[in-house]
Parts: C-alpha cells; structure tokens; sequence
C-alpha cells in the first residue's frame, strides 16, 4: 500500500507489547550491562538531547537514527540491546524507563526527543509529546520531506508527564514512533549487520529532523539573548 499523510492515521500504529520490568534497577538484575545491553552517552550540554530508550537490536535502526540526528552538536543517550535473538525482554516502557545516568542529564537539557520503532509494513511516523510547537514543526517538516506524518493521537502518544520524552528541564518533549516498513527503507535490513548500510532515505529523515531542532535551538536563543 502506498502511504501518504492523508491516509495514515493513529488507528494504524501498533501498540507496544507487554513490558517484562517495572523498573531500569529491575531490568539490570536480571541482565549484566555489556553482554545483554549498553547505554551511548554524549554529554554536549546542548538545548536538545536525542533519546532512544529502546535502541540496538529492540527497535531496530532507532539508535543509528538518533545518534545521526544528534550529530556533533546535540547531547544523545542510547539505551541498546545486544542480544542476538529476544531483546523484547528489554523494552522498558517509556513511562518506566529510569535508568539513572538517563534522568540526570535529562534534568540539565531542556528539551528531549526521543525515537521510537514501532508496528507498521507501510511508512509513517507518529509525532507525540507535550511539546506542541515542536510537534507541529516537525510534522510539516517530515512531510515536506516526503515522510508521511501525523500527531499521534493514540493513549502512547507520549503526553504523560512521566514518559521520557518529558523529563527535560522543561518538562515538555517530543516522541517520534516511526514505523517498521519506514526503518526498513532507511536501511539495507532491519538486522544488526544490515544497519550499517544506510540508504538515502535515512539521510533525508535525519536532515529533516536535525534542521528543525537547529531552528527551534537557534529561536530559543534568540529570545533569551533579547530578553537578557
């Protein structure tokens, strides 16, 4: 099926399964740090940081997204699964991912975007958070792009305050979920070998984000250099 912004719609986006733990302390009890997961952390004490809570081999491709999207110049926290086979294991929700060393610099960036992967054969990608402004500038911006996308509307569309996306500073952030059938399009494959290979689809995703977090950091300063 051929997929535009007028025929995506949040009755489309699959729910996240069953989450085995409660807790990050709880996860890291039952798997040792290093063999079954890693975190990547870039402290850049940037106005944005990027956050894959579910990255590596749980929601394949959205890690490298993230950490493409930050680039140089953006703070980034990559929470990856290293498991051959059964990451699900790992997927902590977003309203109970506390791992720590996430929230501490989390509390001393004002804004978080986070990236998410989710159900979905045809591309599309569900824009989330309590971060209104934010939110419609990058719904326009992806689909000016070519990446059908909508706010996302469904009870996981990221507007508790207690998701990860909102625990900046400001209390106010932004959740991509982007589907499967879109990550398989960025990628030569879903699989951990075969997102090394990128295609020219995940370099116009990640100059579409990354442009509008630029403009939103460089309006941010603007005002508060005026208002100083």
């Amino acid at each position: 099926m051929d997929f535009n912004c007028r025929n995506l719609t949040s009755r489309d986006r699959v729910l996240p399964t069953h989450n085995t733990y409660r807790t990050f302390a709880d996860l890291c009890r039952h798997h040792p740090e290093g063999r079954d997961w890693r975190r990547v952390v870039q402290d850049r004490q940037s106005f944005v940081i990027l956050v894959a809570p579910h990255g590596g081999n749980i929601e394949g491709g959205t890690s490298e997204l993230a950490t493409e999207i930050a680039g140089e110049e953006l703070s980034l926290y990559c929470f990856e699964g290293l498991r051959p086979r059964g990451n699900q294991v790992l997927h902590l929700s977003s309203r109970r991912f506390d791992d720590p060393g996430c929230l501490c610099l989390l509390e001393a960036t004002p804004v978080a975007v986070t990236i998410h992967g989710c159900a979905g054969s045809g591309p599309g990608v569900y824009v989330g958070g309590r971060h209104g402004e934010l939110r419609v500038a990058l719904v326009d911006a992806l689909n000016q792009a070519g990446f059908p996308a909508i706010r996302d509307a469904t009870g996981h569309s990221g507007t508790d305050p207690a998701n990860i996306c909102n625990r900046g500073a400001s209390r106010r952030g932004v959740q991509l979920e982007i589907t499967r059938g879109l990550r398989a399009e960025m990628f030569a494959g879903l699989r951990q070998a075969e997102r090394r290979v990128t295609t020219p689809r995940f370099a116009a995703f990640v100059a579409a984000v990354h442009i509008v977090l630029r403009d939103h950091t460089l309006q941010v300063q603007r005002v508060t250099a005026h208002r100083d």
